[in-house]
């Protein structure tokens, strides 16, 4: 048969950028970048400022934070409370929706009475002036506060637990007994020890964060109490 037909040779200049094309292509895929960018810093703003995210963004953990102190854990369902509890998973005050219907802490009391605060209400018994938490940890929450107070009295720190304690923000509470690396408010770092090697002028700590050491101190009094029980109820995520 006849041989087949050569394709047409596009010459030189068919294989070649013409004039700015090149230029042109490299500010399109610039453009093309710069747009995915701008979208998924808006999807990150959009999911920190959900109500669901209010615990991870109050504790503000660190990647020292995650290094020094979450993965020097023993590994286990208990020590994945702590996880569970920061990004809004855990099953007796949950903040994000894990079933149809409403949400609401092991007590029985709905999200909606209590602003959203289900993680508050379970763990320090009342987020504000709702009817307090009945549920029974089997003295879980009981012993989980005694060794926070321990911990604070043994490092010398009591009068930092005393001046959150004072403060109406509940919330910011919690993260102080759970041994938070965020920087404190003066209203709360009034009460840090004045003989810190860093103080101001005043005579005030200059530091509003915690020592690591009781960082650890207060992530294992949660996890070897509330942790423990969560884990012996089947309660540790709601997953």
């Amino acid at each position: 048969g006849a041989a087949p037909r050569a394709m047409p040779s596009p010459g030189v200049d068919g294989l070649l950028d013409q004039p700015g094309e090149a230029e042109a292509r490299l500010r399109a895929g610039a453009a093309k970048r710069e747009i995915a960018e701008a979208a998924q810093r808006r999807r990150r703003t959009k999911m920190d400022e959900l109500p669901s995210a209010a615990m991870v963004r109050a504790f503000a953990p660190t990647e020292r934070w995650r290094r020094r102190v979450l993965r020097r854990l023993r590994a286990g369902p208990a020590a994945a409370a702590l996880p569970a509890l920061l990004c809004g998973n855990f099953a007796p005050g949950p903040l994000i929706r894990g079933a149809p219907g409403p949400r609401q802490c092991y007590c029985g009391q709905d999200a909606a009475t209590l602003d959203g605060d289900l993680d508050v209400h379970f763990l320090l018994g009342q987020a504000g002036t709702e009817r307090p938490c009945q549920v029974d940890t089997n003295g879980a929450r009981q012993e989980w506060v005694r060794r926070v107070k321990a911990v604070f009295q043994t490092e010398g720190w009591a009068a930092a637990l005393a001046a959150a304690r004072a403060q109406s923000d509940r919330r910011l509470l919690l993260c102080l007994l759970l041994g938070s690396p965020r920087p404190f408010p003066e209203e709360i770092a009034v009460g840090f020890p004045r003989s810190l090697a860093a103080t101001t002028e005043g005579g005030r700590a200059a530091t509003r964060t915690l020592p690591e050491t009781i960082q650890v101190a207060l992530a294992v009094a949660f996890v070897y109490t509330i942790g423990t029980w969560a884990a012996s109820v089947g309660a540790g995520n709601t997953t």
